[in-house]
């Protein structure tokens, strides 16, 4: 057995992750996690894997953390996330490509940590040439390269790995496929969170952290508020927001309280919990809905593994930027869409927007030509 795990420490109010050795926690590193989980739990438990793997990989060779990591011991630990147990001369990846993403974030998180609290002199992830403009535009596109290395490393085999194709999933729903998955839920409570990520782009975490005091049927809305999720690790990323929704979703949410959550134990105040067994009362976890979305999808004829539980907040997203597209008029605006999604900055659209089709291209074409009373055989002559 390794003597280097993550261990999980809870209590009534917050959840941590720590890394132990010989079951005591070190100390410098759980400092850190625990920076890193008050913005987000979620990254504290993934950056705490990702660092145990490091550490485990530090102590079969006999390095200290503080002492002996250079870029050149990184890039050995990179190699070996690469290959595995696989020969080098496969030159193919054995984990995606945003798996040794996150393990590299993880470890130059921690450095610059350590730096910045005088632990190390310092960072080994820092690159020789990060003072000049052309080293930060490159380190924006390039992972292994210019981040933790000078730019030689572009010469060496790490530059020419194939990764893994990411998995394909529906990110934006379609209208057809909205109604397929609706009609294939077996209870209204699971209904209702399908159709509350449709209309507010809510996350997940921010999903299964509602509570009972979060919807108002009167003014039609539900309340996005941080919080510490212990029951079901439950949280919200961004800041509170109020989502407005339609008068057919407040009349399902109504039925769902009246009908199946008033005889349910409100021991939790969660909007959306569990119905039987032994966790009766408890909260619906991230994990869970996800399952019950993918056995919809099933018992609808469509693929369950192309779901996951981001796509409605995308499908919201991408509606809006549409609607302040096509229709100027209907009041959407960026300033709208940004309050509405509960992000602080456009840049956060990017990921979610799709291209425009070719009937939306003809839509502008025509509207460009009427405007200047143009056609198109003049703008070639």
């Amino acid at each position: 057995m390794n003597n280097i795990q993550v261990k999980k420490a809870t209590n009534d109010i917050e959840v941590r992750y720590v890394v132990t050795r010989n079951a005591i926690p070190i100390p410098s590193v759980a400092l850190w996690l625990d920076w890193e989980s008050m913005r987000s739990p979620l990254t504290g438990k993934a950056y705490a894997y990702c660092i145990c793997s490091f550490f485990r990989f530090l102590d079969k060779y006999q390095l200290d953390f503080r002492k002996d990591v250079t870029r050149s011991t990184i890039e050995e630990y990179l190699k070996q996330l690469i290959f595995a147990s696989t020969p080098v001369t496969q030159i193919k990846s054995q984990i995606p490509y945003k798996g040794l993403q996150k393990h590299l974030t993880a470890i130059k998180n921690l450095y610059k940590w350590l730096e910045s609290e005088h632990e190390i002199i310092q960072s080994p992830t820092k690159s020789l040439h990060s003072s000049t403009r052309y080293a930060q535009n490159y380190n924006k596109t390039k992972m292994l390269y210019g981040q933790i290395h000078d730019y030689k490393i572009d010469n060496t085999f790490l530059n020419r790995v194939y990764y893994h194709e990411p998995r394909k999933y529906i990110k934006w729903y379609t209208n057809e496929e909205i109604t397929i998955i609706s009609q294939h839920f077996t209870n209204i409570r699971d209904k209702a969170m399908f159709l509350v990520s449709i209309e507010t782009g809510m996350r997940i975490g921010e999903l299964c952290g509602l509570k009972l005091d979060n919807f108002d049927r009167y003014e039609k809305s539900l309340t996005v508020e941080r919080d510490n999720n212990v029951e079901n690790l439950a949280y919200a990323k961004t800041s509170n927001r109020t989502n407005y929704i339609s008068s057919d979703l407040t009349h399902l949410l109504s039925e769902y309280l009246i009908e199946v959550r008033n005889k349910i134990p409100k021991n939790t105040g969660y909007l959306f919990v569990n119905y039987h067994g032994a966790y009766r009362g408890n909260p619906v976890s991230p994990t869970n809905f996800l399952s019950i979305l993918k056995r919809a999808a099933r018992r609808g004829g469509i693929d369950p593994k192309l779901f996951r539980t981001h796509s409605g907040r995308s499908t919201r997203a991408q509606k809006l930027i549409e609607l302040m597209r096509n229709d100027p008029d209907s009041g959407v605006t960026m300033a709208f869409i940004l309050e509405d999604m509960g992000w602080s900055s456009e840049r956060s659209t990017k990921p979610y927007i799709k291209r425009y089709s070719l009937q939306q291209k003809q839509q502008i074409l025509s509207g460009l030509q009427k405007r200047y009373d143009l056609s198109l055989e003049e703008w070639y002559e």
